[in-house]
């Protein structure tokens, strides 16, 4: 599968390699079962990447999908467990500070809202007592002062909404970003369109983002009036920026390669901007492809590979907390682990594979810590992992 075939799943909040999880677990049995609490692993002496808990389910599949931290002492993740031909289950999981503990919804907004929720698209948290929840089709939860209430994006006049990921700045900004229409997991540029709808504490506003194709992708905010995304596929990726009145088309783009694709982005600064995601290369393969903006100008900061048929994708950038950058990249070709880099003092550190199948990494605010989640290599097990001292 191309990087083309990789964009984001509106409506899911997963990318393909969930499904490509789903193929590595064919041989799992069939039998439903509730999720296990996580169960957190002592760390070691060690700050490199290891794994912080762990969250079984017996007999099905596990995968955690996305995590927000607002704090060292507060972080939410989120996933699901499935069999191959039942119902996915969600999976939401709080770190405490000192512990990942499983969270159980109160009965009846279980039941209203988990029968038509196989999945959930994004999580987003402004506090410990004030989290946001979004399923694909922009029913959400939200935590706030200790109580779970469920709410609902408002609908367009034509077609429907696909949320995709959220950024929760305050209690009183709210972003949620996806598709229009016919955005789904094969997008057509006739009908599908980005958008982002914003909460102001009173109510929902929706925005139609520039671009034609497919949904947003990854988004990153500097602040409430300075809000960095990406959107569209090929030679159609776009970034875009929020200036607190409107998005608008950033004058210079980077220069991509033919069908190449923008994936993921983080914003340290104005002039401290990094994109990234994939381009083919001479081997039928495709490399991670990433760019720098220093405030003027592009440049090329893709870490060098040798070229194979393997087809990486860059998944996540985040910063470390300590003025460099994580890269997390799909190692290709549903290799069942993941590449992370680190770049640091103008290069990229030797190439890190890890035996995890990870989703997403975020960055601990105040800290040199950064969140990870994904699955175990078989599928078994949904994790959450961590590099650099534990949070707190």
């Amino acid at each position: 599968m191309n990087s083309q075939g990789r964009s984001s799943l509106a409506g899911t909040g997963m990318t393909l390699a969930l499904a490509g999880a789903l193929v590595i677990a064919q041989a799992v049995t069939i039998v439903p079962a509730q999720a296990a609490p996580a169960k957190e692993r002592r760390p070691t002496a060690s700050t490199g990447w290891r794994v912080a808990a762990s969250v079984a389910v017996k007999s099905r599949i596990a995968v955690m999908t996305d995590i927000d931290a607002d704090s060292g002492g507060d972080a939410w993740a989120i996933g699901e467990s499935a069999t191959m031909d039942g119902p996915a289950h969600p999976v939401i999981e709080h770190w405490t500070g000192k512990a990942w503990r499983p969270v159980r919804l109160p009965g009846k907004i279980r039941k209203a809202f988990y029968p038509r929720n196989s999945v959930l698209a994004g999580i987003g948290a402004a506090s410990p007592t004030d989290v946001w929840i979004f399923d694909p089709d922009g029913q959400y939860l939200r935590l706030l002062g200790g109580k779970w209430a469920m709410g609902r994006l408002p609908r367009p006049k034509v077609g429907r909404l696909f949320a995709d990921s959220v950024k929760v700045l305050n209690p009183n900004d709210v972003w949620v970003f996806g598709g229009h229409s016919g955005c789904s997991l094969h997008p057509s540029p006739a009908n599908c369109a980005p958008y982002a709808a914003r909460f102001n504490g009173r109510s929902w506003r929706l925005y139609r983002l520039p671009g034609e194709r497919n949904d947003v992708g990854d988004v990153s905010a500097l602040s409430a009036n300075d809000i960095w995304t990406i959107t569209g596929t090929g030679r159609q990726s776009s970034v875009l920026r929020w200036n607190g009145s409107g998005w608008r088309v950033l004058p210079v783009q980077p220069r991509l390669p033919a069908s190449g694709e923008l994936t993921a982005i983080t914003a340290i600064s104005d002039s401290d901007i990094w994109v990234g995601g994939d381009a083919p290369n001479s081997k039928h393969g495709t490399y991670e492809l990433i760019r720098h903006w220093n405030g003027r100008t592009w440049t090329n900061a893709s870490p060098a590979a040798k070229q194979t048929s393997k087809e990486p994708v860059v998944e996540d950038l985040v910063p470390d907390g300590r003025g460099g950058i994580w890269e997390l990249a799909d190692a290709g070709n549903y290799d069942e682990s993941s590449r992370l880099r680190h770049f640091s003092h103008g290069r990229w550190a030797t190439t890190d594979n890890v035996d995890w199948l990870l989703f997403e990494l975020a960055a601990v605010p105040g800290t040199g810590s950064t969140w990870g989640v994904g699955t175990s290599a078989n599928v078994s097990r949904g994790l959450i992992v961590v590099h650099g001292r534990r949070p707190r």
